[in-house]
């Protein structure tokens, strides 16, 4: 038969300590846990707002009432009409929209690049013509159109940028 060792009397001393102090943690619910607090002051306000009166509205009561009964006149709205497409022709539908967008989106990039390009050639032959004449009056006003044309392109991009951005938003 083989023995164990005893347990030192510090040992038990201190695992006694621990339990203790495990145990009065437990045992005694936080002070200062307002959460907790609030939670059951809630629950004492239902408690208190679920009395009922005790009385039971029959239809003897009902009939028995002194108020009088008020009817609204009807309301002239007309009633929405149903819905008669699928949902297949509904997603179809959107799906046609979304790729117009789409398309739309990519024109105007192409046209914004090719103007960017023109307005690039059109700024280097004003910087390589040496005749002033022809570069202020001829080369100049093509720059000032090109630059126009360009902003109107940009204007419309960003239009059609937003509306795609609008359709991939929406369920």
């Amino acid at each position: 038969m083989t023995t164990r060792p005893a347990l030192s009397l510090a040992a038990l001393s201190v695992i006694a300590a621990l339990m203790l102090v495990a145990l009065a943690g437990a045992a005694e619910p936080k002070k200062d846990d307002k959460l907790a607090e609030a939670v059951r002051a809630s629950r004492e306000a239902k408690k208190k707002g679920r009395k009922s009166s005790g009385k039971v509205i029959t239809d003897a009561d009902v009939r028995k009432a002194k108020g009088k009964l008020i009817e609204l006149p009807a309301k002239d709205e007309p009633a929405a009409e149903p819905d008669l497409t699928s949902p297949t022709q509904r997603h179809e539908a959107a799906l046609k929209v979304r790729k117009e967008a789409e398309a739309l989106v990519v024109s105007s990039t192409e046209k914004v690049t090719a103007l960017e390009k023109e307005l690039y050639t059109v700024e280097q032959a004003y910087f390589d013509e040496n005749e002033p004449t022809y570069r202020d009056d001829v080369i100049r006003k093509r720059f000032a159109e090109t630059k126009g044309r360009l902003a109107k392109a940009m204007e419309e991009l960003s239009a059609a940028e937003a509306a795609l951005q609008g359709l991939n938003t929406t369920p």
